[in-house]
């Protein structure tokens, strides 16, 4: 097969000590979060009084996780990165945080929030300036107070280069169609970048799944579908996608099998407008879900994988690592999944082409 452009949709950076000891602004550095020793002999962080991954109950069964170490080193040193990058056959990677994605969850302080979200920012501009071309950021903003939200956002794209900006499938018990929400959606469209809709385990609190499910396992095969589905959900029928056109967003680190079932699902519970429902999303959820608003990661041992695409269309999955999560517990982490995406039966080389970088490449604006 020749050389196809792989582009990580979805990788991840793994912030450090300094990420907040030199980036965070002087007043806030004091309350910034803290690595500790946990009683089982673990690496955690510590924020605002509280170890930051723990179970919704009692922190229990993360005992055998160390948060800080279990991933592979480039996660926090881009030259490692580049390498395995290299090795993998990655050429381009498009970067969320991990510990950073659950601090503006974890404040009720919305000028800390600012000033966190401002250091995380720096420091990953400054871990992308080890190759500008294959290193991209997605933006963290402070939710809770939407005028600072979209001033950083604004900085970040303008300033820092970044190609996207995380949002959390819910934010505050909040799910994505509050209006509250919307100049968020408004600036991204203007910027013409995308919105990375990314469920994270870190903030237990808000996982809409927490209030059922009390341990990791099932938390992490629940919530990243489940919560993205919701999200999906609320973006239609809440009129988001109406009332910003040009939005295009991303569903992130949840596979693609549930996504014609979802469909589905959704355009026949469209039925209640017979009743006198109100209903106010203007087209059919098919047009929404298969029409380029929605982009879906793809994990290459989906059984049925070639189905979806076959319902769905192939111009609107993506390839994604997460790395560098995990290490070697994961089968085809970190080396190995680009291979099996090239060698995977049922799919043409042309759905491959797709799927490993061209999508992306739209989806992100990466080739403009």
């Amino acid at each position: 097969m020749e050389h196809l452009k792989v582009i990580d949709s979805d990788g991840h950076v793994v912030e450090t000590e300094e990420t907040f000891t030199k980036y965070l602004e002087a007043p806030y550095r004091e309350r910034r979060p803290r690595h500790i020793r946990d009683s089982w002999g673990k690496d955690r962080w510590m924020f605002e009084g509280r170890i930051v991954m723990a179970d919704p109950v009692d922190g229990s069964h993360f005992a055998d996780w160390d948060v800080c170490t279990l991933v592979r080193p480039g996660g926090a040193d881009p030259q490692l990165r580049l390498k395995d990058m290299d090795e993998e056959g990655i050429d381009v990677a498009v970067l969320y945080g991990t510990l950073s994605t659950a601090l503006p969850l974890m404040t009720e302080d919305a000028k800390f929030s600012v000033a966190l979200c401002r250091a995380y920012n720096n420091w990953l501009a400054g871990y992308c300036q080890a190759d500008p071309k294959r290193l991209k950021g997605a933006a963290l903003v402070p939710y809770q107070d939407m005028e600072a939200a979209t001033r950083e956002l604004r900085r970040a794209v303008k300033e820092l280069g970044f190609v996207g900006v995380h949002v959390p499938p819910i934010m505050f018990g909040k799910t994505l169609e509050q209006p509250e929400f919307y100049p968020l959606y408004a600036e991204a469209q203007d910027l013409d970048i995308p919105v990375g809709v990314h469920h994270g385990l870190l903030v237990a609190r808000d996982i809409s799944m927490a209030a059922y499910v009390k341990r990791g396992p099932m938390l992490q095969a629940c919530g990243f579908p489940f919560d993205n589905m919701i999200a999906c959900g609320c973006l239609i029928y809440g009129e988001v996608l109406d009332r910003f056109p040009k939005l295009r967003v991303a569903l992130l680190e949840a596979g693609c099998s549930w996504v014609p079932y979802w469909m589905a699902r959704l355009e026949h519970h469209t039925l209640f407008r017979e009743v006198g429902y109100p209903m106010p999303h203007k087209k059919a959820v098919p047009e929404y879900m298969k029409g380029g608003r929605f982009y879906y990661n793809a994990e290459c041992e989906e059984v049925v994988l070639a189905t979806v695409l076959a319902e769905m269309g192939e111009d609107y999955f993506m390839y994604a690592s997460d790395y560098p999560h995990y290490g070697d517990i994961v089968e085809g982490l970190p080396f190995g999944v680009v291979t099996k995406w090239k060698q995977r039966e049922g799919l043409s080389e042309v759905a491959k082409r797709k799927l490993l970088g061209e999508n992306a490449a739209r989806f992100y604006r990466l080739d403009s």
